[in-house]
């Protein structure tokens, strides 16, 4: 009898075993017939091998998956197409790719994919993550007006009175073993604060700088593939926070209040300052005064201006930290800047935005700097409206669509030997370089609306540390110099891990000219 159980029992299991099997192979026959299907007479980009159900999702890293999408481009082409949880994911790594799609079909092109968790944390109203519609349009066309290249230079006189203070502050601090990076934090944050909201940063605490500091960490892994569960499975978002296992949806509800504060409070306070006639000239100022008291658009103002707040900092400060970094393994590029403003500028003043034109080596040097690492390697993904044809390759509707602006920046074609810093590279006109500037902001409608007045606190930032300051290796308690490890962050923005340097006065003379900044700056 025991005998007998033993066997029925030995066939049910071989029977589900088949059954199994036969399901397997059933739900693959399935998904690619379908695929061959959608395809017609073309097909996928090729990519790695698929693999069923969540295909290649083990394979994409969550840290620095541009890596990894690198060598894909390299064994499969500039054009690479997987599909992860199920859903289709195109990566682009070339210029001319990026450009054909992104520029010339924008208008498929120009949305952005749907990110569950970055809207339950409160991001999805954030310009760079709103999808290509009237709000969008609306508040990409206040911002162009606000932050055009021509309007940018009314606020000259901001961005100088705060490179005085932040030089000024170096000079005071750069033997408290304090990071400059860290200095520069408030420097960049007072620049786009007082220009948008009229604000001004009086401590190292700021509580504005503070909040959105922590919210863009939060935010870093959020558009990876795969990076979060419930981009996937959507009917997640709907899990009550106190239930076990979501405490993830407990902490996005949290970021939420977060980023709310964040967004409403900046501009609240500008309204109130309007209101009693405190708030001095910016930019959600002029915005408000043409808006004439519509509540709609000032909601989409509210949003946009906190769109460009919370861009602004994190990029122009790893964009900062890049290029400290590059000048401790490259002292030979800093000593030719400075022999330039030396020449052009000369002893007895700092540089300011005038002078730009007459300084090729420090602009070839930020150039290179803002190609060098691209501190948005994957930038933003975009999501596909529409079934495209490019290059014979069929790109699906819905597809998540990545630009490898890392992958672009270190193509040997337009840069020999990418990973040398070579300022060099862009003095010559030459038909197979293409300036970093036409796509480390964006290429596309969706390209970043704030890039003018980044470029320009970029530009002054670097010309007035290279003419005040040498840059040199911090050294240990035994006078050894320490290393500077060339390892980035990753996430969404991108930056040198923090490292310790020395920022020490040219000269006595450099010294006294910026303690003199303290007396002379407009107000």
């Amino acid at each position: 009898m025991i005998s007998i159980l033993i066997s029925i029992d030995d066939q049910l299991r071989e029977s589900a075993l088949v059954w199994i099997a036969l399901l397997t192979l059933g739900t693959v026959l399935f998904f690619t017939v379908q695929r061959q299907l959608n395809a017609g007479a073309h097909r996928y980009p090729p990519g790695p091998k698929p693999r069923p159900f969540y295909s290649t999702v083990r394979d994409v890293p969550l840290d620095s998956p541009w890596l990894k999408f690198t060598e894909w481009a390299r064994e499969y082409g500039d054009i690479v197409y997987l599909r992860v949880r199920g859903k289709p994911v195109v990566i682009l790594s070339s210029y001319q790719a990026i450009s054909d799609l992104f520029e010339k079909r924008s208008g498929i092109y120009a949305d952005r994919t749907r990110r569950i968790l970055a809207g339950l944390m409160g991001w999805s109203c954030v310009l760079p993550f709103l999808d290509y519609g009237p709000s969008w349009k609306t508040g990409r066309r206040i911002l162009h007006q606000g932050l055009s290249k021509r309007a940018v230079k009314t606020y000259d006189h901001v961005q100088q009175r705060e490179i005085h203070a932040f030089l000024r502050r170096l000079l005071e601090e750069m033997n408290q073993d304090k990071p400059p990076v860290e200095l520069f934090r408030r420097y960049a944050g007072a620049i786009i604060l007082r220009i948008i909201y009229g604000h001004d940063v009086t401590s190292d605490t700021d509580d504005y700088v503070e909040r959105t500091e922590k919210a863009l960490r939060a935010l870093a892994h959020t558009g990876i593939p795969g990076g979060a569960l419930v981009d996937t499975f959507t009917f997640l978002q709907y899990v009550p926070a106190w239930m076990p296992g979501a405490g993830w949806k407990k902490r996005a509800l949290q970021e939420r209040e977060r980023i709310f504060r964040q967004i409403k409070e900046p501009f609240e306070d500008a309204k109130k300052g309007m209101e009693n006639g405190s708030l001095p000239a910016c930019l959600v100022s002029t915005l408000l005064e043409d808006s004439h008291a519509d509540k709609e658009l000032e909601e989409i103002i509210c949003w946009a201006c906190g769109s460009m707040y919370s861009g602004g900092i994190h990029t122009t400060v790893a964009t900062f930290s890049t290029f400290l970094l590059a000048m401790l393994h490259n002292p030979q590029v800093a000593l030719k800047a400075q022999a330039e403003l030396d020449k052009e500028v000369g002893l007895n003043c700092l540089p300011t935005l005038n002078d730009r034109d007459r300084l090729p080596y420090v602009n070839a040097l930020l150039c290179e700097t803002l190609r060098y690492y691209t501190v948005t390697p994957l930038a933003i993904p975009h999501r596909l409206k529409q079934d495209d044809i490019y290059r014979g390759y069929l790109i699906p509707k819905d597809a998540t669509v990545f630009s490898n602006l890392y992958a672009i920046s270190h193509d040997e074609r337009m840069y020999p030997h990418p990973h040398e810093f070579r300022p060099e590279r862009f003095l010559e006109p030459s038909e197979t370089v293409v300036d970093p500037y036409d796509y480390c902001f964006g290429i596309g409608r969706r390209s970043c609306p704030g890039n003018h007045l980044a470029d320009a606190t970029l530009f002054l930032t670097v010309a007035s540390i290279l003419a005040a300051f040498d840059i040199r290796k911090a050294v240990d308690e035994k006078g050894e110099e320490i290393d500077a490890p060339f390892e980035f962050t990753p996430g969404l923005v991108s930056g040198p891990k923090p490292f310790r340097c020395q920022l020490v006065p040219r000269s006595e003379r450099a010294a006294e000219l910026v303690r003199s900044t303290g007396s002379c700056d407009i107000l």
